[in-house]
This record gives C-alpha cells, sequence and structure tokens, in this order.
C-alpha cells in the first residue's frame, strides 16, 4: 500500500474498515480512489454515506464509479439520486445501465421505478417506497477485496 498500489490501499481499507477502524479505512480508500480505482471510489462512497451521512461527498465518489462501469455503484447512485425529485430520470439511466449488466438488485429496482412511474403522471419521491434497495456494502466490499 505505501508503494502507491491502488489495489493494495483499497483491500486495507477494506480490512480495516471489516474492523471498523473507519477513519483509517476512509485514507486508504481515498488513496486507491484518487487513483482512479473504481471499486475504491464505491467503497468509499458507501463508509461516506454509511458511517458519515456525508450524502453530496458518497454522490461524488459512487458518479466516479459508475462512470468506470462498475454496477453496484450506478445502482447506489441510482438509489441516492431517488432522493431528489428534479433526478428521477437520472436514477433511472443508473438502474438500467447497472440492469443491463445483470445485476439482479438493479433490475429490481427499475423495474419498481418504472412500475411507480407508470401508475402515476406526476414525479413522486418514490425513495420512500419500501422496495429501493442499495447493495449491501459490506457484501460488496467482502467480494472486492484481494482482487
Amino acid at each position: 500500500a505505501s508503494q502507491k498500489y491502488a489495489g493494495a490501499q483499497s483491500n486495507l481499507g477494506a480490512l480495516l474498515n471489516k474492523k471498523e477502524e473507519i477513519e483509517e479505512a476512509e485514507k486508504f480508500y481515498r488513496m486507491a480512489a484518487d487513483q482512479g480505482l473504481a471499486v475504491a471510489q464505491f467503497n468509499l462512497g458507501a463508509l461516506l454515506l454509511h458511517e458519515k451521512g456525508e450524502i453530496k461527498e458518497a454522490e461524488k465518489f459512487y458518479r466516479m464509479a459508475a462512470d468506470q462501469g462498475l454496477a453496484t455503484a450506478q445502482n447506489n447512485l441510482g438509489a441516492l439520486l431517488l432522493n431528489k425529485k428534479e433526478e428521477i430520470e437520472e436514477a433511472e439511466e443508473c438502474f438500467r445501465m447497472a440492469a443491463d449488466q445483470g445485476l439482479a438488485v438493479a433490475q429490481s429496482n427499475l423495474g419498481a421505478l418504472l412500475h411507480e412511474k407508470g401508475k402515476s403522471k406526476k414525479q413522486t419521491n418514490v425513495i420512500d417506497l419500501p422496495f429501493f434497495k442499495e447493495i449491501d456494502w459490506q457484501q460488496i466490499i467482502s467480494q472486492h477485496s484481494l482482487e
């Protein structure tokens, strides 16, 4: 990790996160995210959202990873965007991109969103509906570690 190898930094961040050493995990995720590693950007976004409540920062890092095509980030960005009524169309696009990659939770979220849009001509704050799901980020961290 000290050699600026993004994969090692991200893996160390995941290990520290599992040990609930949040500040240290954030430091290593940031190092890897700053080098453009999509998985680290996703994990950093999840950490910022769920551990620190930093929604704007989380959105920034989810967006970076989503722009690189990481399906889990596209799904979580979509879920985050549902909080903003004016962002419903972008949320749909995010879910669609992740769903097209075969991510089941994104397929479910896309279907639910399209169903809700079909039920009502007016835009609603659909985040209040119980069926929109974020990826379990702890599970994803485990899956994306040690690559």
